[in-house]
């Protein structure tokens, strides 16, 4: 398929939505495309870059510029991704955060797979669409949303989140998302659900790959996934699995007593999304009280987590103190 040259054609690729919503399994299928280099990792640092982009001063001098490159290319993503990149202020086409951010994942994807074209997955970055489509005029994204209480039972299973503190993120994160999708326009961004994808994955993929400006490829539809082969996604020398259809486990998974909360939290968009819901008017708004209190139970959840998956964390004060800052960082960037 021959694709329509346009603005946006060699522009970068962000791949956004609410955790547990498959960003991760979409950027695995994308990363199969012979024309862009998924960058395998979340960065998390852009939004923060740029809310503090002042404290670098101006770019145009040398010095400046170099420190901000720095802290980007050797945040703890890039770093374990590309730990000998060697980039220069001389290899910055523009002193601007774009250029800097450019100019890293360029040279990642050369090296990597010889394609100047790359792709971040980070999805909270959905939360940040409209500050980074102002630094990067060239952008797109691709904004995929799921059942929401589906999301919830994957935030569970996954990382340990109450279900609650999850459908209040999603109905909060997707509804604000969808707005500043609608504000980009359709040039610029592009959303699906995870039940379409994974019921017609040939038909959306095509559709995708027609947005961002890249041929469709049979080898899109490669997956190696955990939920859909043996392998290991870490270990990816072969992809076998397909794209198969993993939807309303919440039918089976939730206590009735749960479901009822969850769709009193999010009946309302559960139900503009076309999905079935018992309270199709309902948008619950919990206390500030029990958001903090959701909010500190997160975190402290995520550092016991990565504490426990990284044992070297706990053998290392000074890395334990930047795990902890660098998630501090990050939730400070966050507006739910």
């Amino acid at each position: 398929m021959m694709i329509t040259n346009n603005t946006f054609d060699n522009g970068p690729i962000f791949l956004v939505g609410m955790n547990g919503s498959g960003t991760t399994m979409l950027a695995d299928n994308l990363g199969n495309s012979p024309h862009l280099y998924v960058f395998p990792l979340e960065t998390r640092i852009i939004p923060w870059l740029i809310k503090h982009l002042n404290d670098y001063g101006d770019l145009k001098e040398p010095v400046n510029l170099e420190r901000l490159l720095s802290d980007f290319s050797k945040s703890r993503a890039l770093r374990k991704v590309a730990p000998d990149l060697g980039i220069t202020v001389s290899e910055v086409a523009e002193p601007t955060l774009s250029g800097v951010v450019d100019a890293v994942f360029r040279k990642i994807a050369i090296s990597k797979k010889g394609v100047s074209r790359w792709a971040e997955k980070s999805p909270m970055n959905i939360q940040h669409m409209i500050d980074i489509a102002e630094m990067i005029p060239t952008a797109r994204f691709l904004h995929i949303y799921r059942d929401g209480r589906d999301a919830a039972i994957s935030n569970k299973r996954r990382w340990n989140k109450p279900l609650r503190w999850s459908m209040y993120r999603w109905a909060q994160i997707v509804s604000q998302g969808r707005i500043d999708g609608g504000l980009l326009g359709t040039e610029r961004y592009f959303e699906l659900s995870y039940e379409d994808l994974t019921k017609e994955p040939e038909k959306w993929l095509n559709r995708i790959c027609i947005f961002i400006g890249i041929p469709y490829e049979d080898d899109l539809l490669r997956s190696s996934m955990p939920y859909f082969n043996s392998l290991s996604r870490l270990k990816n020398e072969t992809k076998s699995g397909d794209i198969l259809p993993n939807s309303e486990k919440w039918k089976t998974h939730l206590q009735p007593r749960d479901l009822i909360a969850l769709e009193k939290l999010g009946g309302r968009l559960l139900s503009e999304l076309g999905y079935n819901t018992r309270f199709p008017n309902s948008q619950d708004m919990p206390s500030a009280w029990q958001i903090r209190l959701w909010e500190l139970s997160d975190y402290l959840t995520k550092i016991l987590h990565l504490s426990k998956r990284h044992r070297q964390f706990m053998r290392s004060p000074a890395l334990l103190w930047r795990l902890i800052r660098d998630g501090l960082r990050y939730k400070r960037t966050l507006r739910h």
